[in-house]
């Protein structure tokens, strides 16, 4: 990856995983949230698909240290130490948008106190814990004869 996206923080960063998903443009805090609280940038300055080599630098300067980086208007990155770390991040992210969208909808939520926030951050945000979540997820998709497996073997051509 360091030839393709040489934009990317080098230590911590070994994988990435992005996509648009429909509920991953607004952000405020909930207990979905907590894993990313103070742990996610917001590159604002969307400018298309991010094929420039400076575009690029400025989202990983929004990303910093972060395991997760908002494009506004776009999607979401996630990065991570491992494959599993950052599409564990990239679902709980994504799930997490689904409900805070729902509960902006119905009126003002009530964000969760900081440091509440960083106490379950501290729970459920490390790399571990996103590795570990990840493992289920990754269990399914490559068992073979599951409808995941068959369904990611055929996206991939492989099939």
């Amino acid at each position: 990856m360091p030839g393709l996206m040489p934009w990317l923080p080098p230590m911590r960063t070994r994988c990435m995983a992005k996509l648009s998903p429909r509920s991953g443009f607004r952000w405020t805090r909930s207990l979905r949230t907590c894993a990313f609280f103070e742990d996610h940038g917001l590159y604002a300055e969307f400018g298309g698909v991010a094929n420039d080599a400076e575009e690029g630098r400025r989202i990983a300067e929004s990303l910093g240290d972060h395991k997760a980086v908002i494009l506004q208007n776009h999607g979401l990155i996630t990065v991570g130490k491992s494959v599993a770390e950052p599409v564990w991040w990239f679902v709980s992210m994504d799930r997490a948008c689904q409900p805070q969208l729902l509960a902006m909808a119905a009126g003002t939520p009530k964000p969760i106190d900081r440091e509440s926030a960083l106490k379950v951050r501290r729970q459920t945000g490390g790399y571990f814990s996103g590795w570990f979540r990840a493992q289920p997820m990754w269990a399914e998709l490559t068992e073979p004869n599951s409808d995941s497996s068959d369904r990611l073997a055929a996206e991939s051509g492989a099939a």
